[in-house]
């Protein structure tokens, strides 16, 4: 107890931390198994969001506390070779480790649990309210969270009293005396890692900067990710001293006092702050990216929806012509009998291919095609349905001619083939076919408007020579009428009962309000998920850059005691130490920044592929996620600053 009062700059920080941690693993696996959220529309989805998320709280929490306890464990290393100099055996200091790491656990899970349990009501209302569920106003406390929270942490805090009790077993009293200055020797400049740590991050970069497919951004977002994180860690450990290194030869620039100072301090710290500083970026990183795709997807959920599903009925059926027929008037006998009055219905048949462009050529594969950044969803309408669609009268000459509408993705010719069958482009229409669900297709979409059903009919064959895999060809029933989600559901039942087993298979029923809640739901849990992670990953930064910032105040204490002995003025010192530290805690903000920039195009094309085609969106709230972030790391800048030159003075 005594060493723990005594530590208490560098013990209270953890303890809290610890706590909060604690409680929020509890929430969130609270929220994970919550009864409530089974009886919600959306809530499967965003159960399964929340299990993700524990899996995610989990392993930060481990890596987190683990390696926040190596900086507190650092600035004890004296203290403990002071007690073996003095005669304590390491079993007896074993014991004292253990008997404070003990009360530190027991603390934070106590007050872990409580804060928790406290606190787990509110965040529920706190989804509820978002996905627009009603809430039970009852108190639930989760046993699993009970028991999760504990198995958790005790494992941590075993994990970290194993590693303390090693640092003092394996290393003698005069490396445990020297052991908060481990790292004073200059290091030697590596430009191999530098070199790797630039190509790592650059082969990054241009992954995100070349990839222009949903389906090849999901596939490459991860290899992107693990490059950009290994070159980031390369270049803060090796390429910041190799920087410093040219800078120290360049004589003009080293031979001035604040110069000479800042950067022969930095060049010896680098080597053990590279990593800390590697891991504020990637914090940062990842909570700037996070916060802005979450929060981008919730925002403009209503213009997804709208998208998706621009009417309130859309029935699609890939039946024979006669049974889609039966099966649409079958709908309409459903509206009349709950007295549903219904507008612009619109009857048609659509042909939806997934093809590679190559030029001005579209070729159609089977399932077992590689997709690449060329694929294209061609969906075919005929110029009649396409005149009720749009209200339009246009009048295609010949069988083959036709008019090529790509809202997406413009297209450019006077050409276009389908395999080896090629037609004449008449006109390029490039405002969106506002009535027609583009299904959210992951590949860019274009129509394709041909005279009439024979062409239509003569498309399709070609397609199914060669391979049918990725055609789709439907009858589509769309309107807009004014029903509400139990009305939705109720004829949804009706019309699958109606329906052989494998007939059922085929027919797709969307009622706008049923399909928008899940949606809602979906968006819903990953805003939450996005701003719950973010959230700990804040504290998690914070704690670094606080520990950091005493571990450095500590060593330059002596250094800049002996600077002013030997005669540099107090303000000389001052200007020094406001340069390095600006220059070492700003730096990470700055290279995250870069790899925002960088990410960039690669998270547009995967929201996307969650619906989300509002590029400028995005734009705008990751703009405002930068702007609140560096508001943030500024104060706490200020704050963490005040507390080193405390130290240092």
């Amino acid at each position: 107890m005594s060493n723990l009062k005594l530590n208490k700059q560098t013990y209270i920080p953890f303890i809290f931390t610890s706590v909060f941690t604690a409680a929020m693993f509890y929430i969130i696996v609270s929220l994970s198994g919550n009864p409530d959220l089974e009886n919600t529309l959306g809530g499967s989805a965003l159960k399964s969001l929340l299990g993700l998320g524990t899996w995610v709280t989990g392993l930060f929490a481990f890596i987190f506390l683990f390696y926040t306890f190596s900086f507190l464990f650092k600035r004890r290393k004296k203290e403990i070779g002071i007690y073996n100099v003095l005669g304590m055996e390491k079993k007896h200091i074993s014991r004292v480790i253990a008997g404070e790491i003990l009360i530190v656990f027991l603390i934070s899970i106590i007050l872990g649990l409580v804060i928790g349990m406290l606190l787990d009501k509110l965040m529920f209302l706190i989804v509820a309210k978002i996905i627009g569920a009603k809430a039970s106003m009852g108190f639930y406390v989760s046993v699993e969270g009970l028991v999760k929270t504990v198995l958790l942490l005790a494992a941590i805090f075993i994990l970290i009293f194993l590693n303390s009790i090693r640092q003092v077993h394996f290393n003698n009293p005069i490396e445990l005396l020297k052991g908060g200055n481990i790292g004073e020797r200059e290091p030697k400049a590596k430009w191999i890692l530098a070199l790797l740590g630039i190509i790592c991050v650059g082969i990054g970069y241009y992954i995100s900067l070349t990839t222009d497919n949903i389906v090849t951004a999901m596939s490459t977002f991860l290899i992107a990710v693990v490059l950009v994180i290994v070159g980031t860690y390369m270049l803060f450990v090796a390429g910041s001293i190799a920087i410093l290194k040219l800078l120290k030869k360049n004589k003009k620039y080293y031979y001035k006092s604040s110069h000479f100072i800042s950067v022969s301090g930095m060049i010896y710290r680098m080597k053990q702050n590279g990593v800390g500083l590697a891991n504020i970026c990637i914090i940062s990183t990842m909570i700037l990216i996070m916060l802005a795709s979450t929060c981008t997807l919730w925002v403009g959920v209503n213009e997804t929806v709208d998208r998706l599903y621009p009417n309130d009925v859309q029935v699609t059926a890939r039946l024979p012509q006669a049974k889609a027929e039966m099966l649409f008037d079958n709908l309409e006998n459903q509206l009349k009998i709950n007295d549903i009055k219904t507008e612009n219905v619109l009857k048609y048949r659509s042909l939806e291919v997934d093809a590679e462009q190559k030029g001005n050529t579209f070729y159609t594969y089977g399932d077992n095609n590689v997709v690449d950044s060329n694929m294209r969803t061609l969906y075919f309408l005929t110029c009649d349905d396409y005149n009720r669609i749009m209200g339009t009268d246009i009048n295609l000459l010949s069988d083959n001619q036709v008019m090529v509408s790509a809202p997406e993705k413009d297209y450019k010719g006077d050409s276009i083939s389908i395999n080896e069958n090629s037609y004449q482009v008449i006109k390029i229409d490039n405002q969106n076919l506002k009535t027609v669900p583009e299904k959210g297709s992951i590949y860019p979409s274009q129509f394709v408007i041909v005279k009439n059903q024979q062409v239509m009919d003569k498309i399709k064959n070609n397609v199914e020579n060669h391979g049918e895999g990725l055609l789709n060809d439907e009858w589509n029933y769309v309107c807009n009428a004014n029903v509400t989600k139990e009305q939705g559901e109720r004829i949804i039942d009706n019309i699958n009962n109606n329906l052989s087993e494998e007939e059922s298979y085929w027919v797709n029923c969307n009622f706008r309000n049923v399909s928008e809640e899940a949606i809602v739901g979906m968006y819903a849990g990953l805003m939450f998920v996005g701003i719950f992670l973010s959230i700990l990953f804040l504290m998690t930064m914070v704690l670094i850059i606080y520990y950091k910032q005493i571990s450095e105040g500590y060593d330059d204490r002596n250094r800049y005691r002996i600077m002013q002995n030997v005669g540099l003025d107090k303000r000389e010192i001052k200007r020094s130490i406001r340069s390095q530290v600006m220059t070492v805690f700003f730096l990470p903000l700055i290279v995250a920044c870069a790899h925002v920039a960088a990410a960039f195009p690669l998270i547009g094309r995967m929201l996307e592929g969650f619906g989300m085609m509002n590029i400028w969106l995005y734009v705008k709230v990751t703009l405002l996620a930068l702007a609140v972030f560096a508001i943030f790391y500024a104060a706490v800048y200020t704050l963490t600053s005040k507390l080193y030159y405390k130290i240092v003075n």
